[in-house]
């Protein structure tokens, strides 16, 4: 009865929508109209079970739809995917891609553990996290000092024995630049790195960590970030590396866009300019629109939107239903779709490329999140645009 009462209110909101000046300004991608959709999927289906089926169709009327296609509640008993389904997910992933990029935080905690102080450069290594990165030039080194757990400090310093084992991470807990082990003696455990080696290849903030293993049976490790600086991160390997991948990707990506001029439909013809000449015998080619281009210029602020989080994320489907009654327009656009494959492909490459260049530019470390996540969020990017393809305009009979 509750969610009898529900529903009902919910259609007279519906009914005082469709009576008012703004259903007349809106141009729905399905038919039946969204509103028309809520107010059948109430009528018929169960309140949660028609929520669903609600939201859905509003997260499934978004501008991949590039054709009005039927879509009513009412279905046969084939199983078939909605309209605009895979396009829909694959930018729900993507935009899920930014959530974690935001969540996960690229400045995660540091200290060091066991009771031990630490300090590298004589800053506790507590206070060295992603926005709080220790400044290293040329010439410098990393002096990663720490003294043992105070349980143990009693002891003869003649008894004290240990072996300090440095890690210098590009991509944390994933890939090591370099490893170095340092024995000591006393109550103090720790060793010196130096950068120069580094500087010859790359810049960025890189995670370093400490462990001490030591006699009698004690053990500390501590890390922290530490952010290299020599000269403009372009003109190093691994900055030019990354900028060749970046340009590689984004040439990919526009190739795997361009699409042919498809088959007209029956009874159209293909207009080769934007203002068809009279008397003008039928065209052999169709000519693009705009629309790919601001559809490349959507997906480039979709990449910008994620790049920026990190400071602080038509139809395949529509093809299995079809509606009487609802055919393509004689005159209108109709999009080519281009390689999505090479259009991943291609984002991949990119993302690994914008991913690098910003950390050596020091805006974020190398994670899991950021090494992983994020080039696979621009690669989906750029295949959704692979697959939008380009618009073409046709004529009339």
């Amino acid at each position: 009865m509750q969610q009898r009462r529900l529903a009902t209110r919910a259609i007279r909101r519906i009914e005082r929508y469709r009576g008012s000046s703004l259903a007349g300004r809106s141009a729905c991608r399905f038919a039946p109209t969204c509103s028309h959709y809520a107010e059948e999927a109430l009528l018929t289906r169960r309140l949660p079970v028609a929520v669903l089926l609600i939201v859905w169709r509003l997260l499934r009327c978004n501008p991949f739809m590039h054709n009005r296609i039927a879509d009513p509640v009412r279905r046969s008993r084939r199983w078939r995917l909605r309209p605009n389904t895979i396009p829909t997910v694959f930018a729900i992933l993507a935009l899920s891609g930014f959530v974690v990029v935001v969540t996960d935080g690229v400045a995660e905690a540091v200290g060091v553990s066991n009771g031990c102080t630490a300090t590298i450069n004589t800053v506790p290594v507590d206070k060295l996290d992603f926005n709080n990165a220790l400044v290293v030039h040329k010439g410098e080194s990393v002096h990663f000092i720490g003294t043992v757990p105070p349980s143990v400090q009693g002891v003869p310093k003649s008894q004290l024995t240990s072996n300090t084992h440095i890690d210098v991470e590009l991509v944390k807990d994933v890939f090591k630049v370099t490893s170095s082990d340092h024995p000591g003696h006393g109550p103090i455990w720790g060793g010196n790195q130096n950068v120069d080696k580094y500087l010859k290849y790359g810049v960025g903030v890189y995670h370093v960590i400490g462990r001490a293993d030591g006699s009698p049976g004690w053990s500390c490790s501590g890390d922290a970030y530490v952010e290299l600086r020599d000269g403009n991160a372009l003109t190093k390997p691994v900055g030019e590396a990354a900028g060749g991948l970046t340009l590689i990707g984004l040439l990919g990506v526009a190739y795997a866009s361009k699409a042919p001029a498809p088959d007209a439909p029956s009874g159209a013809v293909i207009a080769t300019n934007e203002d068809d000449a009279e008397g003008e015998d039928l065209a052999s080619d169709m000519i693009a629109t705009g629309d790919s281009y601001w559809a490349s210029i959507g997906c480039l602020i979709l990449i910008v939107i994620a790049i920026g989080a990190a400071f602080v994320g038509g139809g395949f489907g529509a093809a299995a239903i079809g509606g009487p009654g609802l055919t393509r327009p004689r005159t209108g656009r109709v999009w080519s779709h281009g390689h999505p494959i090479l259009g991943f492909i291609s984002g991949l490459l990119m993302g690994i490329g914008i991913t690098v260049l910003l950390q050596q530019f020091a805006v974020w470390p190398l994670t899991i999140v950021t090494a992983i996540v994020f080039p696979i969020v621009i690669a989906v990017i750029c295949a959704l645009r692979a697959w939008l393809g380009k618009a073409y305009k046709l004529g009339r009979a």
